[in-house]
């Protein structure tokens, strides 16, 4: 996650605003409370100012599956948009300062799985087995190649 910010970025993400290097370790530590978290970036948009300087939007979907101590579960979905000024500092471009901002929340409870095969599929992982988060991709024993 920090490698898509400059080492002394900023970042204002409401209720954290400072360095991001604060934030990514923050974030990596508070989503352990979740059974699975999925964070979908989508339309992404870059202006080039100059040779150094641009700016972007990203939208993201966040998706946070928790479990509740009465066995139901609970699905919390943000919507929102990374605006981003990106700086190319000794022929690397990175993210110099981030705000992100909040479009729309909602919180279900009690939802149910979907119903399907999920053993038919290989399992997910945050590091899909190689300590990496793009690590080569795995295979099930006997599985199609």
């Amino acid at each position: 996650m920090m490698s898509a910010y400059h080492p002394d970025a900023t970042d204002d993400h409401g209720t954290v605003i400072g360095p991001a290097r604060e934030l990514c370790a923050r974030v990596v530590r508070t989503h352990l409370r979740y059974d699975a978290t999925m964070h979908c970036l989508l339309n992404h948009v870059i202006e080039v100012i100059d040779d150094c300087t641009a700016v972007g939007e990203v939208y993201n979907i966040t998706y946070l599956l928790s479990s509740n101590d009465d066995g139901t579960n609970t699905m919390s979905t943000w919507w929102g948009r990374h605006r981003d000024r990106y700086e190319c500092r000794t022929g690397v471009w990175a993210i110099a300062h981030r705000a992100c901002v909040h479009e729309w929340t909602t919180t279900e409870v009690g939802i149910t799985a979907m119903s399907i095969d999920a053993a038919a599929f290989l399992p997910g992982s945050a590091d899909r087995g190689h300590d990496t988060m793009l690590g080569p991709p795995t295979s099930r024993p006997g599985a199609a190649r």
